[in-house]
């Protein structure tokens, strides 16, 4: 097999390393054969290419499709003809990072598998790669299938060049690869020309044997700096002859502001905004994730250098919203936290840039290309979004998000977002991507009527989350904070008045809370009574999207042996000798049924009125169940209600 294969296929002979455990070839020799039963193979370490033949018969339809990917795998799959010319690439075909190609032979023989990493310079991991015929074969008079053919001889005096048509060099990971191949040795320079013919970088130079070769380009000039959108071509002379000549589109692709909705979406507020308890929507101060602005100009991808403007870091703070230097609300080179409800099926709005940066000045993006569309598609997990729309500089493409988890939590959530260029009937990848990084927490809906808006507020629902992440029902995320409570202030029973510390009014069922006390560092201390742990409770999983009253039990009823927050044992003298409530205070997510208290841990024995003692913080429990262990008494639910913000 010496006469290799296609110009984009060169690097598998030339420059390849060869790794003493590679479990496949990175070269069609001793490459194995692909069946529809699959074979295994790895990518061993950063750069490594596995090579597989397929036997086709020409007029048949083929499918091949990586699967089982593990250790962090993100194939991509390239296919060439019997002659070692390139025919198609696929990402993501197969979902889940995994790749497909379907084509139909033109002729009989052995065409050419190239499985790959996406990540080329350190991405491993590991893949299945089957390959068969989509449909049964038609009878035949022969009992077997042709013999593989063989790549034929070159014409003598040319070169071929394979290379993406469209290529932005600031995309993150960008390099152009240029594959090259010489029907015989020659010593050639590989130049890059403006559209006016003019040299503008040379690439490479010298004497090159016959045979596929590989170089790459970066997008910069002779002096290291980036050249400005536009078009150009690729040459290969030797001497005044040019062997081979392709067109080149650069461009300046990327997106400077993202807008999520979608269904499920959750608006969230920053609750001291200026350190008095102002409240800010999030949403008002604009789209949730932008670029920096440039000095060249709102709509720049670039700052003056040429550099591409660096993403947003996560904001950290989650009391207030970011804020320039003067005090105002910074609404450029932000990255908001962002809520759905779990499961939600989530879009996001892209706003294109529409300048490039060049020698100082703000120049334009090179799109649109007469007779190649782009399209933007995002990857996030392990799922894809389906591309959408045709991108124009300073125009929006909104895009389909993956799935969220079916879980309430807090997660830190990249996206890919890859652009993508039209040659003939397929859609091939420009070079590299943008990548952003986003808090995205997810709730069982929003919060009730009673949290204004219904927009939890980011501090409250980051606290309630920290207790409740993982959980896939309610009943389970709301014992979570009940515990919480319980357990994560040094709250103690005010055993002196029983008076409440965060919670003032004249309705019991109704009391108004001092939520920006409690969540700026319990300001109001830590001795708390039932009124307190009730209304915090009800506020604190709103804001996970469970709604909750407040359930007023009374009168003047005495108790069993019980044990108060933030006391270390049961006791039957609350009060010093006075062991009754006039009322008491709980949370329920069902008018009353069940009972969800922070305040009390109940002897939940047979003998709740003596020692020993099964203690039991009440979560979810039945309300005549709580009664009887509580107190001797047949108190009653009284009053229904909610707590409402100071």
């Amino acid at each position: 097999m010496a006469r290799l294969l296609s110009a984009a296929f060169c690097v598998l002979l030339l420059g390849a390393p060869a790794w003493a455990q590679d479990d496949h070839p990175d070269q069609p020799t001793g490459a194995a054969t692909l069946t529809p039963g699959g074979v295994s193979g790895r990518i061993e370490t950063g750069g490594d290419r596995d090579v597989f033949r397929l036997n086709a018969l020409a007029g048949r339809e083929y499918a091949i499709e990586t699967s089982g990917l593990d250790g962090g795998m993100d194939s991509i799959l390239d296919l060439y003809d019997t002659s070692g010319q390139y025919l198609s690439r696929d990402d993501d075909g197969a979902g889940n990072l995994a790749s497909k190609i379907v084509f139909t032979a033109t002729e009989s023989g052995a065409y050419w598998v190239l499985v790959t990493h996406y990540d080329r310079d350190a991405g491993t991991g590991g893949y299945r790669v089957a390959a068969g015929p989509t449909s049964a074969p038609a009878p035949t008079t022969t009992s077997s299938a042709p013999a593989p053919t063989t790549p034929t001889a070159p014409t003598t005096g040319s070169a071929t060049l394979e290379f993406a048509r469209v290529f932005d060099p600031k995309l993150s990971g960008a390099s152009l690869e240029i594959n090259y191949r010489l029907d015989g040795a020659a010593s050639i320079r590989l130049e890059i020309r403006d559209g006016a013919g003019r040299l503008v970088r040379q690439v490479l130079s010298g004497q090159r044997s016959a045979g596929p070769h590989v170089a790459s380009w970066d997008g910069t000039d002779a002096s290291g700096q980036f050249v400005a959108p536009g078009s150009f071509s690729i040459r290969v002379r030797e001497g005044s002859a040019t062997l081979a000549s392709a067109p080149l589109s650069l461009v300046r692709l990327g997106i400077r502001a993202l807008t999520f909705g979608g269904a499920g979406r959750v608006p969230l507020t920053y609750h001291d905004a200026d350190g008095f308890g102002a409240r800010v929507s999030v949403d008002r101060i604009g789209p949730t994730w932008t670029l920096p602005a440039s000095a060249l100009g709102s709509g720049c991808l670039d700052a003056s250098s040429g550099a591409a403007l660096r993403a947003p870091q996560r904001h950290a703070g989650l009391a207030a919203p970011p804020r320039t230097s003067s005090g105002a609300l910074r609404t450029r080179g932000i990255n908001l936290p962002l809520a759905y409800a779990r499961g939600a099926q989530a879009q996001v709005e892209a706003l294109l840039g529409d300048e490039a940066a060049n020698g100082g000045s703000a120049v334009g993006c090179g799109y649109p290309i007469p007779g190649v569309p782009l399209r933007v598609a995002v990857e996030g997990g392990r799922s894809v979004a389906t591309m959408n729309g045709e991108l124009t500089a300073g125009g929006r493409s909104t895009l389909d998000l993956p799935a969220l988890p079916n879980a309430v939590g807090k997660d830190r959530v990249r996206y890919r977002f890859r652009f993508y260029y039209r040659a003939g009937s397929a859609w091939l990848p420009v070079p590299g991507s943008q990548n952003t990084e986003h808090t995205v927490y997810t709730t069982f809906g929003r919060p009730g009527a009673d949290m204004p808006g219904r927009r939890p507020w980011i501090k409250a629902l980051d606290l309630a989350m920290g207790w409740a992440a993982g959980q896939t029902s309610e009943r389970g995320a709301l014992t979570r904070v009940v515990q919480g409570v319980n357990t994560n202030f040094g709250f103690r029973y005010d055993v002196d008045a029983g008076a409440p510390a965060y919670t003032a009014g004249w309705e019991l069922h109704n009391p108004e809370l001092d939520f920006d006390a409690f969540l700026d560092d319990q300001d109001n201390g830590r001795v708390v009574n039932c009124l307190d742990c009730a209304s915090l409770v009800t506020k604190l999983s709103g804001q996970l999207g469970i709604q909750t009253n407040m359930v007023v039990l009374g009168w003047d009823f005495r108790l069993n042996f019980l044990r108060g927050i933030g006391w270390d044992r049961f006791t039957n003298s609350l009060f010093g000798g006075n062991h009754a409530f006039s009322y008491h205070a709980v949370a329920s997510p069902d008018r009353g049924a069940t009972i969800f208290d922070a305040c009390l841990s109940i002897d939940d024995d047979a003998r709740p009125s003596r020692a020993p003692f099964l203690e039991r913080l009440p979560t979810g429990i039945d309300f005549d169940r709580y009664r009887q262990q509580l107190s001797p008494d047949r108190f009653r639910l009284r009053d229904l209600g909610t707590a409402s913000l100071r």
